[in-house]
């Protein structure tokens, strides 16, 4: 081998080299991004599931309020809830 082939082929053993450390380089962190990226999914799909719990309660929460502005079930909520009675009423309390 004369001096011109052995550093072009020591040239093209240094580009190889290094295009595998860079392609490998490149894949772990592909690997690691995919993984963070799982892990992302997961949470938005808790917190999805959270919202929709919260999203539910809000909107019991409003239909009781809007129900209270009825009175008959405001005096049914009083009368079960606090036991309250008419003057002359009795309240039977029945044991579970």
């Amino acid at each position: 081998m004369s001096g011109g082939r052995k550093g072009s082929y020591r040239r093209k053993r240094m580009a190889l080299l290094f295009l595998t450390g860079m392609m490998i380089w490149g894949g772990a962190t592909l690997w690691d991004q995919i993984g963070k990226g799982d892990v992302k999914a997961e949470q938005l799909d808790s917190l999805n599931a959270e919202l929709a719990k919260a999203t539910q309660a809000n909107d019991d929460y409003k239909r009781e309020v809007a129900r209270l502005n009825d009175k008959e079930y405001l005096e049914q909520k009083i009368r079960s809830e606090l036991h309250y009675a008419y003057p002359g009423e009795t309240i039977f309390y029945v044991p579970k």
